[in-house]
């Protein structure tokens, strides 16, 4: 029996009894009828879902970005500290080379 795909998610489990007490034969046009009455009754609370769904995947995914954005920064902060104390390093071996080099201390040595 052909279901369109937009009652797939609204069937209810349970036999379909309309007001009067009598059951509505799925595929029916009783069946489609209320069917379409569920849907309309529906419909905002699903599009309501739908939309806290997207909205809670998209916080996700822009939480996911900030992080690794975070982590990245992080990173290039360690690494230029890094390079910082390693041209540090090489000034002072540069200075203690031309110290040694005019016979001096490298506290008595011009730049």
């Amino acid at each position: 029996m052909f279901i369109p795909i937009k009652y797939w998610d609204i069937i209810p489990p349970d036999p379909i009894y309309d007001n009067f007490g009598s059951f509505i034969v799925p595929g029916s046009r009783e069946w489609f009828t209320y069917m379409y009455q569920l849907d309309l009754d529906t419909r905002d609370d699903r599009l309501r879902k739908a939309d806290k769904a997207k909205f809670a995947a998209r916080m996700d995914e822009l939480y996911a970005e900030s992080e690794t954005a975070r982590l990245r920064y992080k990173h290039r902060l360690e690494e230029r500290s890094k390079n910082l104390a390693e041209l540090r390093i090489q000034k002072d071996i540069r200075i203690q080379d031309l110290a040694t080099y005019h016979g001096t201390s490298p506290k008595h040595v011009k730049y």
